[in-house]
């Protein structure tokens, strides 16, 4: 509930810029000049903008205290093909991924200052699901190395525009986070789990325990 809220927070403040912009750009004095439309157009992208991070906040969820943030298992469906079962709480996605090993891609939002001392949770969403082969001329002939797990709408991706992951906001520290490469087996089933020190790796049957031990 607290990310749905701070998307509504922030989707509130994107009308009202985008209010303001239009007031500007059909209010009477439209023919004072070119300024005040360029400025107007300015404001009303700005809220577009805004209202675009406003979804990105709305697909996050808190970290769970006592749970891995996602648990991903493997069906093989050809030579190097695997189908990809990524559960993150009650949600489920399937996706197919090409290679030999995998690796998870997780969006962080951490808060600082005045929003860590009030309590608000750090929230996180699972961004992206990459599989590699071993060799470079097997790369290069892969399809299917990178699977989305998030929607971007009019396929913009705000987090990635804004180089979030390479800056620190005022309240907020975003971050994406990537665990060591996994090998790739059918049956495995791995848990995701953030650690002091990033994202951590476990096995979660007998698949996954005996690729980890041959990798």
């Amino acid at each position: 509930m607290q990310y749905i809220g701070l998307a509504v927070v922030v989707a509130l403040f994107a009308a009202l810029v985008a209010f303001v912009a239009l007031r500007l750009l059909l209010g009477s004095a439209w023919l004072l000049g070119f300024v005040r439309g360029t400025l107007g157009l300015t404001i009303l992208a700005f809220a577009g903008a805004i209202a675009l991070a406003a979804y990105e906040f709305s697909n996050f969820r808190p970290v769970p205290d006592q749970a891995p943030l996602a648990v991903v298992t493997f069906q093989a469906q050809g030579p190097d093909v695997y189908e990809a079962a990524v559960q993150v709480g009650d949600d489920r996605q399937t996706v197919l991924i090409e290679g030999q090993r995998w690796q998870l891609h997780v969006r962080m939002l951490a808060w600082k200052h005045i929003a860590d001392l009030i309590g608000l949770d750090a929230g996180y969403r699972p961004d992206a699901l990459v599989g590699r082969y071993m060799t470079v001329e097997q790369q290069r002939l892969s399809r299917l190395e990178h699977a989305d797990l998030a929607e971007h709408p009019f396929g913009l991706d705000v987090w990635a525009a804004l180089g979030l992951s390479e800056r620190s906001l005022l309240v907020l520290d975003p971050r994406e986070l990537r665990h060591s490469y996994m090998p790739l087996a059918d049956g495995a089933s791995f848990a995701i789990e953030l650690m002091s020190t990033g994202l951590v790796v476990e096995p979660l049957n007998d698949q996954a325990t005996r690729a980890l031990a041959d990798w």
